[in-house]
């Protein structure tokens, strides 16, 4: 559990997204973080979103579609879930 809370600490550290631009921030690092708590935690939604919100802020949305629709398929029913496949879709 001390593992998760580091890297949930990293993941703030370097996305620090609505906080504004920070010397830090590295969108990379914090989706590499986000697949490191989710193999923990795979049904860990919160983390899901997250990673999706950090693969497209750092411009990698193939990546982002592929998981978001990965995601979809396993939660179709989640609206958290079809809202963030929207987002990757527009």
């Amino acid at each position: 559990m001390d593992e998760v809370t580091h890297q949930d600490q990293m993941i703030e550290r370097y996305g620090a997204g609505d906080a504004g631009m920070s010397e830090d921030q590295d969108y990379d690092k914090a989706v590499s973080y986000c697949t490191s708590i989710l193999k923990n935690c795979p049904s860990s939604l919160s983390y899901a979103y997250k990673k999706i919100e950090y693969l497209l802020r750092s411009n990698q949305l193939k990546e982002a579609d592929s998981y978001s629709s990965e995601l979809y398929k396993s939660h179709e029913n989640v609206p958290g879930v079809m809202s963030w496949r929207g987002r990757v879709l527009i």
